[in-house]
This record gives C-alpha cells, sequence and structure tokens, in this order.
C-alpha cells in the first residue's frame, strides 16, 4: 500500500511541478519529486547465478528516428543484471544501437537460452521501437537498420513470436518489451507510412511458458516518464523489481511489477493513453526475492513553474483559481482511494476539455469521501476549491445567458451557437455545465 500511495502522491506533485525538489520525511526518509537513479546495485536476492538475460536497447536506429533514453534504461537493467541477481556477466547479453539488427538479436536469445543452469530464469528486455507485422497479427521488434518504409520494417525487424519461440524453451522464462506494436514512436508520430494496424492481440496460449509485460495497447506508443527522456515502462518495472513493489516479504511478483507501472502511468501527467498488460504463463510468479529499495515516497507538495496546456485561457479569468498553486492537503496519504481522488480533481484543473462543472464535481467526490471519514482537514480543502469551481461556473452561466440574448437580438455574431441552440434552464441546486472558457463559447450544454 505504502509504494501505491507514494506514486499517487508523486504524480500529483510532477502535475504540479516542473523542478526537482528533494527534502526529508519522517524519520529522515527522502521526498523526492525527482526521478531516482536506477544505476547502483539494488538490495535484492542474489539468485541469478542459473539465470541468463538479453537486453535490447536501441537509442539511435539508422535511419528510423531514435529512442531517446533507451541506452540509459538498458544500462541500469544490466547493472541490475550483474550486481543484483548477480547473473553470471558472460550470460547478460547486451545489444546496444545499430549492433541490433534481426540476426544480432536472434543469436544472441539463442546463445542465452543456451546458458542457463537446472531451473534458470531467461531474461529478456527490449527497449526500443515496435510495429504492426505484415498481416498485422504479430508485433514486431523494429530491427535498428530497418528503413523508413514498410517492407523494410516487416524484413527487418523480429517477430514476437519469434523470440517466444526461442526463449519458450527455458524453465521460466520473462519479456519485457517496452515498445508498443502501433507503430508509433515515442511522440506519436508513425515510424513508416502504410504500416498494417495490428488487429489480434497474442492469446495466452500461444505464449507458452512465458510470461510477458508490455508497455501498451496496440493502438498506443509507448513513451517518455514526464520531464525526462527515460522511456516509462523498462523504467518504471525495473524500479518495481528493486523494491518499489514489493510486498511486506520483499517479493516482487510479473502481477505486481505490471500493476506498479499501470498505476503510475495512469496518476503521471503524461498526456497520453499508455496502459500496460501482462499475459502468459504465470503472472503470479516471483520475480524478485528480498527486493528493499524503498520506492519514490512524497508528502509535500511542490509548486508549478510550468505552462499547463488550456492554463492561458483560463487565467484570463479573475475568478479562475490558480491551478499552479495547489497544495495537499494534511492527511490525505491515509486514505488510499482519498489520494486518488485527489488526483483526479487535480487532473481535471489541468485538463483543457474539462468545463468548470466537471471540476466542481471532482472536488465533491473528494469532500463526499473525507466526510465518510472525517478527515476534516481533507474536507475542507476540497469543498473549498468546489465552491471556488461552482463561482467561476455561475459566472460562466451567466456569460452564456447574455451571449444567447445578443445573439438573438442580432447584436454580435462572436462566438454564437449554432441555429437551433437552446439554453436549458438551470436547477440552482445543480451545477451547471457549461462548456465554457474565457476564450469563448464551446459547444452545447449539458
Amino acid at each position: 500500500m505504502r509504494w501505491r500511495l507514494g506514486w499517487l502522491l508523486l504524480g500529483m506533485t510532477m502535475l504540479l511541478s516542473g523542478c526537482p525538489h528533494v527534502g526529508t520525511g519522517p524519520g529522515g526518509s527522502q521526498i523526492v519529486a525527482d526521478w531516482p537513479k536506477l544505476g547502483a546495485a539494488p538490495n535484492v536476492a542474489a539468485e541469478g547465478s542459473r539465470d541468463a538475460a538479453v537486453i535490447i536497447g536501441i537509442e539511435s536506429y539508422l535511419v528510423v528516428p531514435g529512442v531517446p533514453g533507451a541506452g540509459a534504461n538498458a544500462k541500469d537493467w544490466y547493472s541490475f543484471f550483474i550486481d543484483g541477481l548477480r547473473i553470471p556477466v558472460d550470460h547478460v547479453h547486451w545489444v546496444r544501437d545499430r549492433q541490433a539488427v534481426r540476426e544480432e538479436i536472434l543469436k544472441q536469445v539463442a546463445a542465452a537460452a543456451g546458458e542457463l543452469g537446472a531451473g534458470g530464469k531467461i531474461w529478456f528486455v527490449f527497449i526500443a521501437h515496435g510495429a504492426p507485422s505484415k498481416d498485422g497479427k504479430d508485433g514486431m521488434l523494429v530491427g535498428a537498420d530497418a528503413q523508413q518504409t514498410a517492407d523494410s520494417l516487416y524484413a527487418r525487424s523480429v517477430g514476437t513470436s519469434e523470440i517466444v519461440q526461442a526463449i519458450d524453451k527455458a524453465p521460466v522464462a520473462v519479456a519485457i518489451i517496452d515498445a508498443c506494436f502501433s507503430g508509433q514512436t515515442s511522440s506519436g508520430k508513425a515510424i513508416a507510412s502504410g504500416l498494417q494496424p495490428l488487429v489480434v492481440m497474442r492469446d495466452t496460449a500461444s505464449l507458452g511458458k512465458v510470461t510477458m509485460l508490455s508497455a501498451g495497447a496496440s493502438d498506443q506508443f509507448a513513451g517518455p516518464l514526464p520531464g525526462s527522456n527515460r522511456p516509462a515502462f523498462s523504467y518504471l518495472v525495473l524500479g518495481a523489481l528493486r523494491g518499489w513493489a514489493a510486498d511486506g516479504e520483499g517479493n516482487v511478483t510479473a502481477q505486481a511489477a505490471i500493476d506498479y507501472a499501470k498505476k503510475a502511468l495512469d496518476v503521471l501527467p503524461t498526456g497520453r493513453t499508455q496502459t500496460p498488460s501482462i499475459a502468459g504463463a504465470d503472472p503470479a510468479m516471483v520475480l524478485v526475492h528480498q527486493a528493499r529499495e524503498a520506492g519514490p515516497v512524497l508528502s509535500d507538495a511542490v509548486k508549478s513553474e510550468t505552462a499547463v496546456a488550456g492554463d492561458d485561457a483560463l487565467a484570463a479569468d479573475p475568478d479562475v483559481p490558480d491551478v499552479s498553486k495547489l497544495d495537499v492537503p494534511r492527511g490525505l496519504d491515509a486514505d488510499s482511494s482519498s489520494v486518488e481522488l485527489f488526483a483526479a480533481a487535480t487532473r481535471s484543473e489541468h485538463d483543457a476539455e474539462a468545463s468548470a462543472c466537471d471540476r466542481v464535481a471532482a472536488w465533491e467526490r473528494l469532500a463526499a469521501r473525507a466526510s465518510v471519514l472525517n478527515a476534516e482537514s481533507v474536507l475542507k480543502f476540497a469543498g473549498a476549491r468546489r465552491e471556488q469551481w461552482f463561482k467561476v461556473a455561475t459566472a460562466a452561466r451567466k456569460r452564456q445567458e447574455a451571449m444567447v440574448i445578443a445573439c438573438a437580438a442580432g447584436k454580435s455574431d462572436e462566438h454564437c451557437p449554432k441555429r437551433g441552440w437552446s439554453l436549458t434552464p438551470i436547477n440552482p441546486d445543480q451545477c451547471p455545465t457549461v462548456g465554457w472558457t474565457s476564450s469563448g463559447f464551446k459547444g452545447s450544454l449539458k
């Protein structure tokens, strides 16, 4: 539970802050709003003497746009395998950048599969681009020498089915794929034109003994951590295995690692939808024992020094609350549901498409939860924020009423609604969903 609250609070702080912040928490624990470095030897059980690993990190492609931070993440994974799990150095195969062509990837995977001891585990980590196969039924791991054409991507990439077939011979096989198969870069642009959409995802049965952790859905793209150029998924899963997702005994299961990454990407302000998933043999399998590293824990909120999309229009209205100066109320982290509701309300304040009434509703949900728990500080905070946005909604409603009258009288053409639009009478006890920003009319009333 501690890591869940920690990440939710970290997400809220990253939403409010664009600068690093380090402080001290209870008992001297570090309060961090920056991304922890993962290169140091982790405090985990050294159980990898019979294991082997393959790490593919392609930061620089020959032609295709690169993946910023892939090299740094791959290096941290290498350190984890060597210094943490203590896998023999000659059993850890790190293939970098332009070395990572189709033939070399398959060669190193075959070599690792032949190096396993009795009951050993094979790890496959891929941090680079993905694309759909030609028939749309498989995900392709894009090789470093692929050209920006569909035919080249199909020819110079490695199918996930090929990787599964190669590592399925091992007693235990784990694949971590930090690439989505939409054929998009980390910024959402297409790697090449003419790619077939991925229409069929691999089913669990076809994975055999392989447990596969993937960065996102087939229509998404695997992007970076907010405020960093590090690919988010492989970073978060590595943190999870170092102990950020460990249970009370220091065990980290594959499912716990994916849940950790999923929760973090849901809360953090990434500006995209990225939903990690897990499939295959044994999601409940313990990947790491005695993992003791504490994940990021944050109990202070810092103030924003960055502009947020949509805020400029709102800032022109003097009645609109300053969304860059939102503190975390005392006692919030005592209840995980309250933390999630606070995160949702905070996100709504930074969502350019959210109306004032959407924000009223978000804060009301937190206030209702706080009331049930008798959390006075949280209730007072959420209630006050709700009232501020209610005033904004009411003022926006009045502006719309005046606009409709002016439009009907032919006195103004600016921002006039389309013919047939009508004003729905307001219920004084119900917040109006006005769809209005200070830049003008947006849509019809709900």
